[in-house]
């Protein structure tokens, strides 16, 4: 039941653009170019040519601009 909650928070690119914004670092997150946000194919086949299923994958490019004036990341 819970991961049914998950696909369907995740089923939205607003929704995960949101959720980048909302958790991760505000310097990072303004990096993303989220006019390229696009859902990926979660099927994929293992190392052992198994046949997996994730949950939801998405894929965002950088803005390249904002990426070069942002100041570096520190852990």
């Amino acid at each position: 039941m819970q991961d049914e909650r998950y696909r369907t928070v995740f089923a939205f690119p607003r929704m995960v653009e949101d959720l980048l914004r909302g958790f991760v670092a505000r310097q990072w997150a303004g990096t993303l170019d989220f006019s390229t946000l696009r859902k990926m194919p979660a099927e994929y086949v293992s190392d052992e040519r198994l046949v997996r299923r994730a949950d939801t994958v998405w894929e965002v490019g950088l803005d390249e601009r904002r990426a070069a004036r942002a100041a570096p990341l520190r852990a």
